[in-house]
């Protein structure tokens, strides 16, 4: 499975020590689609700088790139929302593109996470929800922890899907992911909601809630959001599709004490 057509933002606040991290997550864009759009938002105006972004990029046959300076933000954390009027526009007047992506700077995706998405995807076709991932850090030691959920889910007590005996789509308590990949069917539902506003009610920050689009417009009784996660439940452990697993790439909640004595890793979030 490919996606034909993929419109991709990242929100980049320009600051040189995260130049890695962005040519990390744009090195495998051009894997994702056939034909890839990439936007890149920054606070930046200064050409050099905008020369250091371009060499972020590698070059490909399928992949085009624009940045953009929005103008008059009024406050630096409406930098991740400024791409939304682009995909407005995009969504309306060009109906070759198939999935619209939303990234932060620092989150790797691979290939493997495309394919889990448009299999999850599929399989939840004829439902309200669409398939999630799970942001995760690593351990100078090796350990792969959670980053965004605070707190143990317990597996009999989520809202789930099951798809077969052994592999269900799950809803946690707090869905966050830091970027969104939806068809157009679901941008177009998304513009046409009042869930298209900063001042939509969430409880996540401003910036985060760029994030939500239509997770939490329309959800179904028993369920915290419309984003699953794919999950495989086997003699009575529980494990995630390693593939809903994507990478933040800074490793900086880790790597804060005490942060890291608040999250858990991605083999003990979920109680049997």
């Amino acid at each position: 499975m490919q996606i034909e057509k993929l419109a991709v933002s990242v929100a980049f606040f320009y600051r040189k020590d995260k130049l890695e991290f962005l040519s990390q997550v744009l090195s495998n864009l051009h894997i994702f689609a056939k034909n890839v759009q990439v936007y890149i938002f920054t606070n930046t105006s200064d050409k050099r700088e905008h020369y250091t972004i371009e060499q972020c990029f590698h070059q490909h046959d399928n992949i085009k790139y624009t940045i953009l300076v929005p103008k008059l933000l009024g406050h630096p954390f409406f930098l991740t929302w400024s791409h939304k009027d682009i995909f407005r526009q995009l969504v309306r007047v060009d109906p070759t593109i198939t999935y619209y992506m939303y990234l932060e700077d620092d989150i790797l995706l691979t290939k493997e996470n495309i394919e889990y998405y448009l299999e999850g995807e599929s399989r939840l076709h004829h439902k309200v929800f669409f398939p999630s991932f799970v942001r995760y850090e690593i351990t100078s030691d090796g350990v792969m922890y959670a980053i965004d959920v605070m707190k143990k889910q317990i597996f009999h007590a989520m809202g789930k899907i099951q798809y077969s005996d052994d592999y269900y789509y799950v809803n946690f308590s707090y869905p966050y992911q830091g970027m969104y990949l939806l068809n157009s069917r679901l941008m177009n539902e998304y513009f046409s909601s009042c869930a298209d506003n900063p001042d939509y009610k969430t409880y996540w920050g401003i910036r985060e809630q760029n994030t939500a689009v239509i997770l939490f417009h329309h959800v179904p009784t028993g369920f915290k959001s419309r984003n699953l996660v794919g999950c495989i439940y086997q003699d009575n452990t529980i494990k995630f599709d390693p593939r809903c697993l994507i990478h933040h790439l800074p490793n900086n909640y880790v790597n804060n004490d005490g942060w890291l004595s608040q999250i858990y890793t991605v083999d003990e979030l979920i109680i049997p």
